[in-house]
């Protein structure tokens, strides 16, 4: 209801329980806590607002939360290639009183879980736009792998992380 184009795609976040972001046509990534969306203040429904919003600069077709950052939101938005979001700063708290108790979300995500959020803040922290249509999909390629030192005998894990991205057409799939 207050998006101002149809929405296209929901993510839930994979730590806190009340908290998504959604995305539709008018280029903009919301999140929520759901509690809000259905709270009521002396019998009058309040209006339903983001914790936060930010343009991706394109139609939001896919969303998907880091794999272990909870921070980090991966964004495929159609002509407008691809982008990466950083979720920050969390604040505690309901809309009316505005408690400004600031929270960590990967270091205090249980707490944040027991009270309302009433805002925090967004923003695009990296674009890849080689796509030559629209990017439709969005997903994080994420594992650990062995690597050896020469120097010792011991092998080393290596966490390797990347954003993958496609468009189906100029059939097109890249690692970035």
């Amino acid at each position: 209801e207050y998006e101002s184009g149809g929405v296209t795609s929901i993510s839930y976040h994979p730590n806190l329980e009340y908290v998504f972001a959604s995305g539709s046509y008018d280029e903009i990534v919301r999140l929520w806590d759901i509690r809000y969306l259905s709270s009521f203040s002396s019998g009058n429904k309040k209006k339903k607002q983001p914790l936060a919003s930010v343009n991706v600069g394109g139609g939001v077709w896919r969303l998907k939360w880091h794999p272990s950052k909870d921070n980090v939101l991966l964004v495929a938005a159609m002509h407008g290639g691809c982008r990466i979001v950083n979720v920050s700063d969390f604040v505690l708290g309901d809309n009316d009183e505005k408690e400004e108790e600031t929270k960590d979300v990967v270091a205090e995500k249980k707490n944040i879980n027991s009270n309302l959020i009433c805002s925090c803040k967004t923003n695009v922290v990296k674009e890849f736009k080689e796509h030559q249509s629209m990017a439709y999909g969005a997903d994080w390629i994420y594992f650990s792998s062995l690597t050896n030192n020469e120097d010792d005998d011991d092998d080393d894990e290596k966490e390797v992380e990347v954003a993958a991205s496609c468009s189906f057409y100029d059939k097109s799939a890249f690692i970035w």
